[in-house]
């Protein structure tokens, strides 16, 4: 066994590789890695693997070694047993590999000479993709590869001999079928150990050891000297697993399977080079199971439902005559998820799709109208190539990024164009006609949307605007997947909510630092104190990352689509009948009620706690005098005010209305403010509001207003929210 110790801290990738290639070369591939497996994928039943879990970097460093021992024939040599001082080893010299390689990105570029912006824009995509795998959530792959490739069942059962959702129940089955037999198997261990350990004592080969050392020291022997068999498969047992036919499940083993010494054809020399081992083509993605002797084995189970997404692609992609068919399918897939998500936060009505331009071509793929707001959703199936995604070729990065995030932009931008430059805009949709009074429109939103995430590269288009050169006119769109517009559409189902979500989001661009965070991670951060960069903390900092903070969301996701719990969404903290205030507030029919509820959502804890206390002090007033109440606030920073009237006798909901909008006008005009927001409230309401309007123009000087104010505004405390 080789001494690995004697690598170093930080070994050169060839040197670490080449201690990692002997050492597995020992053992027989399938005992090894079904005893790494049992051993750290395995966890309780009702565990959650969160972002820093190390069953994700076992996961990956499986996934690997999996792949890399597929491409070695079996021969006929006797290997040594793998046991728990194995492990050990392997553990030691798979970690320094790993390690070794960002170290070796880092020093190569610097011994190349100075690094222009393309070269650390690859070398962050190739660390980037060393550890990071997930595209999508598990139960979202599998509902979108169900919905995208049940579109071709034919196709399915003539060329493969299986459909999408045959493939999706073996594919559930089997990690569920593991799961039984290594609980039950675990039990019966921890069961027959007692009696087993007294066999010993009474013959007196306990060798040293307690009683319940001994007992621990023969449920492990076993249970993971059970490995091999536990995790195996014969094609009976996976028909009987599934409830699929056995013939169904003889054609999808043979398209999802190899033998050890399988390559593909496009891929022959992967594992040769050390410094890109990690990143070459792995056929356990394209066949994650492994057949020896009628067996199958499949040693990471975790990525069997992105596996089931991508691989199918290929063969379908392959099939020259189908290919049109398929790509088609692809982009109105994506266009329905969006209008459907979309459909989460907007009433359905405002959300349309497909819309057509007066002259019949396409407007948008998806288009919302609300409120005086346009969101404009451009959608792509085009994703990365992996010679993109892997940071290996850098014309391909960027020509991937023209065409699934700048096209779908131009296409966004000419929308918008048409909208601004028309005093009555016209949209077609599902054979009606739409008329848009463009001056009542206050903003429109350009998203982007893609079936699969660019991941941080999306995230802050400035970063990288410098090696891309897609933005010159340093405007971007909000970019983000499917997958992320899913969970992003579900926690903020609201159009206010939203909404603020979207103008925190394209803030990032504004900071002065470079930003690192996935979608998540940002959703995260918004919930937890609304995705603020302005306090002390980030003074200074030139590049700021953030990790960690998608942990809640994640577990959310886990509890409600994998084991089907009920359970609450995470929601951003709010002091006690906030969310009343801003869901009373959208409920209203007047125009421009989202502005309102934005404007409140874009205050500080602080400011909020104080808004609920000004406002229900003078509902309290009005409800102990039957006496009109009055209060106002104002955020200068926004050069913004608000103003909240409780009115005793109003008889209407329009008398509401004119006391809250004199009362806000007023206030405007005094505090020489750009925006002002009016709220009212008649006495026996059971809402927490009943009015909400909106000012939003410059202020300047009016003498009829000055003499207003004069006779109408009594002095009072003046608030500032900060």
């Amino acid at each position: 066994m080789p001494n690995h110790d004697s690598l170093g801290a930080s070994p050169n990738p060839q040197l670490a590789f080449e201690a990692f290639n002997s050492f597995v070369a020992q053992f027989d591939p399938i005992d090894l890695l079904s005893q790494l497996t049992l051993t750290f994928l395995f966890t309780q039943e009702t565990a959650f693997i969160g972002e820093a879990s190390p069953v994700r970097l076992w996961a990956r460093w499986i996934e690997f070694t999996a792949g890399y021992l597929a491409t070695r024939p079996i021969g006929d040599e006797r290997y040594a047993a793998f046991d728990g001082n194995a492990v050990e080893s392997f553990e030691n010299l798979i970690k320094q590999y790993f390690n070794s390689l960002p170290i070796h990105l880092w020093t190569d570029r610097l011994a190349s000479g100075e690094r222009t912006a393309a070269d650390r824009l690859l070398m962050s995509a190739k660390i980037e993709s060393l550890y990071v795998r997930g595209d999508a959530c598990p139960h979202q792959f599998l509902e979108y590869a169900s919905e995208l490739y049940g579109q071709h069942d034919q196709w399915f059962n003539s060329n493969l001999g299986f459909t999408i959702d045959d493939a999706i129940r073996i594919a559930r089955s089997v990690p569920v079928e593991l799961e039984r037999r290594v609980n039950e198997s675990a039990a019966k261990a921890r069961t027959d150990a007692p009696r087993r350990a007294e066999e010993f004592l009474l013959a007196g080969e306990a060798a040293g050891l307690t009683g319940r050392e001994l007992e621990l020291s023969i449920a492990c022997q076993l249970h993971f000297g059970a490995a091999r068999h536990l995790l195996s498969f014969t094609v009976e047992e996976m028909a009987e697993v599934s409830g699929v036919g056995m013939n169904v499940c003889k054609a999808f083993l043979k398209r999802m399977s190899q033998r050890f010494g399988y390559r593909n054809p496009l891929f022959p020399g992967t594992f040769a080079d050390a410094t890109k081992a990690p990143w070459d083509y792995n056929c356990v993605d394209e066949r994650p199971f492994l057949e020896r002797e009628n067996k199958f084995w499949m040693f990471t189970n975790s990525m069997l439902p992105s596996v089931l997404f991508y691989t199918f692609y290929f063969d379908l992609m392959a099939d020259g005559a189908y290919r049109s068919i398929f790509e088609r399918s692809r982009g109105a897939f994506v266009e329905l998820k969006v209008k459907n998500y979309a459909a989460r936060v907007f009433p359905k009505e405002a959300v349309l799709l497909n819309p057509d331009y007066p002259n019949g071509d396409e407007f948008s793929d998806v288009a919302v109208l609300y409120d005086g707001k346009v969101l404009i959703f451009q959608c792509k199936a085009k994703g990365f190539a992996r010679s993109a995604r892997i940071g290996e070729d850098f014309a391909r990065l960027r020509a991937d990024m023209q065409a699934g995030i700048r096209a779908a932009f131009d296409q966004a931008l000419r929308a918008r164009k048409y909208i601004h430059e028309s005093e009555e805009a016209v949209l077609r949709s599902e054979g009606a006609e739409l008329h848009i009074n463009t001056k009542q429109i206050t903003d429109i939103y350009l998203i982007n949307v893609t079936l699969m995430p660019f991941h941080a590269l999306t995230t802050r288009f400035e970063n990288i605007e410098d090696a891309l050169g897609l933005f010159p006119e340093k405007e971007y769109p909000l970019s983000l997947s499917v997958g992320n517009l899913d969970i992003v559409s579900q926690l903020l189902d609201s159009p206010a909510k939203f909404l603020h979500y979207v103008n925190r989001r394209l803030n990032i661009e504004k900071t002065a630092f470079d930003l690192q965070a996935d979608e998540l991670d940002l959703l995260g951060f918004y919930l937890a104190q609304g995705m603020y960069f302005t306090s002390e903390e980030f003074q200074g900092l030139t590049t700021v990352g953030l990790s960690g903070f998608s942990e809640e969301i994640d577990e959310y996701v886990h509890r409600k689509y994998d084991k089907h719990e009920q359970v609450e969404r995470p929601q951003a903290p709010v002091p006690p009948g906030f969310s009343a205030l801003i869901r009373d507030i959208e409920s209203l029919r007047s125009m421009y009620r989202t502005d309102c509820a934005i404007a409140l959502l874009d205050m500080s804890g602080p400011a909020r706690s104080k808004t609920m206390e000004v406002i229900e002090a003078a509902k309290s007033a009005t409800r102990g005098d039957g006496k009109e109440h009055s209060v106002s606030t104002g955020a200068p920073e926004h050069s913004r005010g608000f103003s909240f009237v409780s009115v005793a006798d109003a008889d209407s909901v329009e008398a509401v209305f004119q006391a809250a909008f004199s009362f806000a006008a007023l206030k405007k005009y005094a505090e020489r403010f750009d925006e002002w927001f009016g709220l009212g409230w008649r006495l026996g309401s059971p809402a927490t509001v009943d009015v909400a309007l909106m000012l939003k123009f410059p202020w300047q000087k009016d003498e009829v207003m000055e003499a207003a104010v004069q006779q109408f505004i009594r002095p009072g405390r003046r608030i500032d929210l900060r």
